[in-house]
């Protein structure tokens, strides 16, 4: 059994994209130290975790439409240092967003035993600036 081919990205993890397209970024770090990132570990009983995006959902127009993207996606819209890409939406916009963190025990195989949990800002959804 092979492998998928990981997606290409610069050096520094941001995603290679069309020559031409806009992509602009918002910032979010997920980590193990996040509230309700400890939350879920304590209701599972883990107290060592670790955590990834699984997916961003956001919206530029107050949630007439939405977006929704994820780590599997090519290129991959989030990197490493947290900087979220949204392609086809112009740097200056204002975005609002969640994400979809998946949540398993540290050094566990991540399929094994796993939880997930919505950071929504505690129900009123992140906003940024896109840079």
């Amino acid at each position: 059994m092979s492998l998928p081919k990981k997606p290409k990205t610069t050096q520094r993890g941001a995603p290679f994209y069309p020559r031409g397209m806009t992509v602009s970024s918002v910032h979010f770090a997920v980590h193990p130290g996040l509230a309700e990132v400890q939350q879920i570990a304590r209701s599972n009983g883990w107290s060592s975790v670790s955590a990834e995006a699984d997916e961003v959902v956001f919206t530029t127009d107050g949630w007439k439409t939405s977006r929704v993207m994820r780590a599997s996606d090519t290129p991959p819209p989030m990197s490493p240092d947290g900087r979220i890409f949204l392609p086809e939406v112009q740097r200056g916009t204002e975005v609002e967003f969640a994400l979809k963190v998946g949540v398993h025990p540290a050094g566990a195989d991540p399929q094994a035993a796993r939880a997930v949990v919505w950071l929504n800002n505690g129900g009123k959804n992140y906003r940024q600036v896109t840079g």
